[in-house]
């Protein structure tokens, strides 16, 4: 049984208690000064904002321990009675972070997959120094079965199940007479060493008992102790999702009815987030989009920063079948003056079988499709997201479904994850284990753009369960779909050969994944740049199969962990094999092209080369260029961006490719403002003008005229 230490004088039921609560944010970033310039009359000028200091890091709020503050303020007895240190909001030394809670009587730690390894370390600590001390554990990291965690953990004395607010309130109420029967949705061991289980609480209907964290302050003394730090928030304007996806402990492990927060609070909370200058918004939502009245919350955000001359960068997980209103949300976040979005429409799988197998009720293609066509005729960028390993996928299911969405129109960007495991997710199941044959390893937890000196700092190590096969996808497979997917994001969505591939399948019907996978076999004796590329990449995945980290770690390449199709584009432009690389892919392609269509000449491809190699951003590049064709390369290029049907047509065309608009006058600034801004893929390209083509004299002369009529 866990006791407090006497404090002379008082009862046990009126002497103080402090508590301290932990929430290690999952990403604490800070901006990169970009170093960007402009040429004017031959005059190298640097772009306003260039040399003012970079902006603060930044960290998440920590609102889920915020949430159990907030509600034993509200709801406590004598909340008078509980003195709150300030949370644990980042990742510290051990040492520091056993120093900022050694005032604590309680310590609750929120746990997740990328903090639970420091909470553990941190709890064995603290209550070595002082074992009287109640050590608590919540969140999505406690299993649900957790009679094995908390004997291999002694240390940890209670563990709280789903929603905690009110377990944390009532484990702090009776902890002092150690009379647990009262306590909900909580496991311990008991004095006697048995394991119990205490029935659920279930989940809140009522989310008006649970106060709001940001607007009863509790997050007040936080952020005037740090002045300097940026903030992210994140923010709930409901509980709950109807899905049930087998590699999500969110759908799994509340798959039910959603639960509001009424719209007085939230639209408070929103006042509050432009008052303190929140730039950063995580929008927690399972599905926002899923409720109509989401669209006029979308839209009191906007009028809220608009209000408060401030702005915000949102993320949100878009609900998957809600066509109309996704879009509504989407065009007002996104035409909004004060709100930096893009739209995502996350697939994650597109095959029958595979979707089967995760129980996700996917986005229909159709769907998909009318999406992508409102977007492309409103200008607006869209993303999609990918998995890679998911049960019951093949390698032909994979590579056929990234060929379908992009032949639906996705150019701007997919991103490919690897699958993981998590504890209290479906997928981490023995039997759904061994139903789908998955194979899995540790991976340390880095994230891409991590900072290498800092990440070799820290004293302990995070680790997630990767799938690396399937009884579907075994391991062969699964690293040739690993590196298809890169090759991908390499080739077509960071622009190498984009315009190439989009000239050639709207000419010959050529499919994307095809065109990609004709570079997988390139002889190293023929094609060694290329050769290398791809062998960048097997490498890889090879190295995640065996246990390594998920990035590349590049100290020649501002020193950070890189994802690996961006290592492979460093190296091409770091090590000047750029013209090599276009010049080996005119020989592979030209034979790929060669084999399928013999009686048609290579002239498109190589127009297409031309045009590709000029408009691909480098640094140092000083100087417009034009390129000459014998086809409307760009006017096809572009309508395809554009969602319009051009064909590909012989002609005198001419193009100017403005260099000199944004130039880089180094390699690590060009990395930094280009290959770095992931979510803005059309930097890769230089802006690309029509100078001459056939009819267009004509039409400058009619414009002309009609103007003069006017």
């Amino acid at each position: 049984m866990v006791q407090l230490r006497r404090t002379v004088g008082l009862s046990r039921r009126d002497r103080p208690v402090t508590v301290g609560v932990v929430q290690i944010a999952q990403v604490n970033w800070s901006h990169r000064k970009r170093e960007r310039f402009t040429v004017e009359d031959g005059v190298i000028v640097a772009q306003a904002g260039t040399w003012s200091n970079a902006a603060p890091s930044f960290s998440y709020i920590p609102y889920a321990v915020g949430t159990l503050q907030a509600f034993v303020q509200a709801h406590a007895r004598d909340p008078d009675r509980y003195r709150w240190l300030l949370p644990v909001y980042k990742r510290l030394p051990i040492g520091e972070l056993v120093a900022a809670m050694a005032e604590a009587d309680v310590v609750g730690f929120s746990s997740y997959i990328w903090n639970v390894e420091q909470n553990l370390a941190a709890a064995r600590e603290l209550k070595r120094l002082r074992p009287d001390r109640l050590i608590v554990f919540g969140g999505p990291q406690v299993p649900a079965r957790a009679e094995a965690f908390l004997r291999r953990y002694p240390f940890v004395d209670v563990v709280c199940h789903g929603e905690a607010e009110r377990a944390f309130l009532q484990i702090l109420e009776a902890h002092e007479s150690g009379d647990w029967s009262d306590v909900g949705s909580i496991s311990r061991l008991a004095e006697d060493g048995r394991f119990a289980t205490a029935r659920s609480l279930g989940r809140a209907k009522d989310l008006s008992a649970f106060p709001s964290p940001y607007l009863s302050g509790v997050f007040d003394p936080l952020i005037r102790a740090n002045p300097g730090q940026g903030w992210m928030a994140m923010w709930e304007t409901n509980r709950g999702c109807p899905y049930s996806c087998t590699y999500c402990d969110w759908g799994s492990a509340v798959a039910s009815k959603v639960h509001r927060f009424d719209m007085d609070r939230l639209q408070a909370e929103m006042d509050w987030f432009a008052r303190n200058k929140i730039r950063f918004l995580f929008i927690c939502d399972a599905n926002f989009g899923i409720l109509p009245r989401d669209v006029e919350i979308a839209r009191y955000l906007v009028d809220t920063y608009e209000r408060h001359e401030s702005f915000v960068n949102i993320s949100i997980q878009n609900a998957k079948n809600q066509v109309e209103r996704t879009y509504q949300i989407q065009r007002i976040l996104t035409d909004s003056k004060v709100a930096t979005f893009g739209a995502t429409i996350a697939m994650q799988g597109v095959a029958e079988q595979t979707l089967k197998a995760i129980k996700r009720d996917n986005i229909s293609i159709s769907s998909f499709n009318e999406l992508q066509r409102r977007f492309k005729r409103d200008g607006l960028d869209t993303y999609t997201d990918i998995i890679v390993g998911l049960p019951g996928e093949t390698y032909e299911s994979f590579a056929s479904g990234i060929d379908l969405i992009i032949a639906n129109g996705q150019h701007n960007r997919m991103t490919s994850y690897n699958c993981s495991v998590l504890i209290n997710a479906e997928m981490g199941d023995p039997a759904y284990i061994a139903r789908f044959g998955i194979e899995s390893v540790p991976l340390r937890i880095i994230y891409q753009h991590d900072d290498i000196a800092i990440s070799e700092g820290e004293d302990v190590h995070e680790f997630i369960d990767t799938i690396i096969a399937t009884k579907s996808l075994d391991r062969a497979d699964w690293r040739r779909a690993r590196v298809f997917a890169w090759l991908v994001e390499l080739l077509h969505f960071n622009r190498l050969l984009q315009i190439v591939f989009v000239t050639l399948n709207r000419a010959y019907g050529f499919s994307f994944r095809e065109m990609v996978e004709a570079f997988t076999d390139a002889e190293p004796e023929r094609y060694p740049v290329l050769s290398d590329m791809v062998a960048v990449l097997a490498g890889q995945a090879e190295r995640i199969q065996a246990g390594h980290a998920e990035f590349i770690a590049a100290p020649d390449y501002l020193g950070i962990w890189w994802p690996a199709d961006q290592f492979a584009l460093l190296r091409l432009v770091g090590r000047g094999t750029l013209p090599a690389f276009y010049a080996e892919a005119e020989a592979l392609l030209g034979a790929f092209v060669a084999g399928r269509r013999p009686a048609d000449d290579l002239s498109l491809l190589r127009d297409a080369l031309r045009v590709n190699a000029a408009a691909f951003r480098i640094p140092e590049c000083f100087e417009d260029t034009e390129v000459v064709t014998g086809h409307n390369v760009v006017e096809v290029y572009q309508g395809v961006l554009a969602g319009e049907d051009v064909l590909p047509v012989r002609g005198r065309h001419r193009y100017r490719v403005d260099r000199t608009g944004l130039v880089w006058l180094s390699f690590d600034a060009w990395a930094t403002d280009v290959v770095l801004q992931v979510y803005q893929r059309g930097q890769y390209v230089y802006p690309l003008t029509v100078v001459e083509a056939p009819g267009i004299e004509a039409e400058r002369t009619a414009r002309a005229e009609l103007r003069e009529t006017a």
